[in-house]
């Protein structure tokens, strides 16, 4: 890959972290199967020694992934020696990050534009 910086916006580290998350207390008691093309979506494992900066954007109020999911996939990132930075926009749904009202500000200052 050769993009100096890539921004993942209200996304998961995984398909099984946002099922695990999304079934929460009741996963020991439900029997999952994920098709195997989706279960291989590993987000910190395709950007393991990537050399660009990676800033992932979260949704405080995402009704379709929990905003747990940007924090762990930061998390997670951040483990694999990725330079990472988390934004948090507490306001935010899931599809309208880019229209809260510091979108572009912070944005640029996260890509060091």
């Amino acid at each position: 890959m050769r993009a100096d910086a890539l921004v993942l916006e209200t996304t998961t580290p995984s398909t099984r972290a946002a099922v695990d998350t999304m079934v929460g207390w009741a996963r020991p008691f439900v029997r999952i199967h994920i098709a195997p093309n989706l279960n291989s979506i590993d987000i910190p494992a395709a950007l393991q020694g990537y050399p660009g900066k990676v800033v992932v954007l979260e949704a405080g109020r995402d009704d379709t992934l929990p905003a747990s999911l940007s924090r762990r996939l930061a998390s997670e990132l951040g483990a694999e020696g990725v330079q990472v930075e988390h934004l948090s926009f507490p306001q935010a749904g899931h599809n309208d990050v880019g229209k809260q009202p510091d979108f572009q500000t912070r944005v640029k200052v996260a890509l060091d534009l």
